[in-house]
């Protein structure tokens, strides 16, 4: 699509009118931490209708990104690691290597900043994010421990305690359902339980692996839904993985899910 001054005049124009429509707060006591270390802002992190939002220059190089800022077309290019994200000023919408993600709030200026959504840009990047209510801190990660590989047991000589005893999920004794059309869509794959051990609460610790495909280097979105017996989600377990350029990468992770849990499904099924 051309972009034209009148278009991005009428961008602009709808960037104050987004700003003077939606809840906004400024909060000094809002942080921002990256791997365990808290950004420095110019300007204060503020909320948007909930959203927490952040000045656009701090957040993509505190992520390592080369920025570009386009003033005609009022856009924002950020790159690192082969991965693209493309931002505009009033537009509720995120491009990450040409794929557009819808955001819930746009981009917009305030007294000469421009301020954009911190998960957004986080996850776009194969960052895991995480809100810390009591102490008001938007928690990221992209150092995630790799995973674990067990030691072989030896074969007992007496009787072990059991407690609490793990089981095979495809043993049936723990009754939780899914199936390959409800965890599968163009990008992920092959969802499985590999194991699930009752906690003292009745809640289940499970283990569960799955793989992603993407066309180009970056994240995957594979967030999965529990649901009880009438279909309700009751919790959602997964998030952003990151997946090697045009293969299938194998991920495996864990999770406590509720009791209540009966099937799991790939969220947005």
């Amino acid at each position: 699509m051309k972009i034209t001054k009148k278009f991005v005049s009428l961008i602009a124009a709808a960037s104050l009118a987004i700003a003077a429509l939606t809840t906004v707060s400024a909060d000094d006591d809002i942080k921002v931490t990256l791997n365990g270390s808290e950004i420095s802002f110019d300007v204060a992190p503020r909320l948007m209708s909930d959203i927490t939002m952040v000045p656009l220059r701090a957040i993509f190089e505190a992520m390592g990104a080369d920025v570009d800022w386009d003033e005609p077309t009022l856009t924002v290019t950020a790159v690192k690691d082969g991965t693209t994200v493309k931002m505009t000023i009033g537009v509720y919408e995120i491009s990450v290597n040409g794929k557009p993600i819808t955001l819930e709030v746009a981009p917009v200026q305030i007294d000469d900043r421009t301020l954009v959504p911190v998960r957004a840009v986080a996850e776009s990047f194969g960052a895991l994010v995480d809100w810390d209510d009591a102490n008001q801190t938007v928690i990221i990660k992209t150092d995630t421990p790799a995973a674990v590989t067990p030691a072989p047991t030896e074969a007992p000589t007496a009787a072990p305690t059991a407690a609490p005893t793990e089981k095979p999920a495809d043993s049936g004794a723990i009754p939780i359902e899914y199936d390959v059309d409800s965890t599968t869509s163009d990008s992920v794959k092959s969802f499985k339980i590999e194991s699930c051990t009752v906690e003292p609460n009745g809640d289940y610790n499970i283990k569960f692996s799955f793989r992603t495909f993407l066309e180009g280097p970056g994240s995957v979105d594979a967030s999965f839904n529990c649901l009880d017996d009438s279909g309700k989600v009751i919790a959602t377990i997964g998030g952003m993985y990151k997946t090697v350029d045009y293969e299938f990468t194998p991920h495996t992770d864990s999770a406590i899910i509720p009791a209540a849990t009966k099937r799991i499904v790939l969220a947005g099924k």
